[in-house]
C-alpha cells in the first residue's frame, strides 16, 4: 500500500457520488476512510465537496491503524 494521490482520492469521491445517487440522504450516515502511507494535500483539496466526508488515515512503520 503506498501513497494516495489524485487517482485514489478521485476513486473514493466517485464512490461517494455513486452512493449518494443510490441511497440519497441515507448516504450521509456512511463513513469513508482512505488508508495509505501518505496523502497528497494538494490532491486532497481537489475534492472539497467530499473532503469532509472522507477521513484520510496515514500510517507507516511507526504509526498504528487505530481510527477514532
Amino acid at each position: 500500500m503506498g501513497r494516495a494521490g489524485k487517482r485514489e482520492i478521485d476513486q473514493v469521491a466517485r464512490y461517494v457520488r455513486w452512493l449518494d445517487k443510490r441511497i440519497g440522504t441515507d448516504s450521509t450516515k456512511v463513513s469513508f476512510v482512505l488508508f495509505a502511507n501518505s496523502q497528497s494535500l494538494r490532491d486532497w483539496n481537489m475534492v472539497p465537496e467530499y473532503g469532509k466526508r472522507i477521513k484520510p488515515v496515514s500510517f507507516g512503520v511507526e504509526q498504528s491503524l487505530a481510527v477514532s
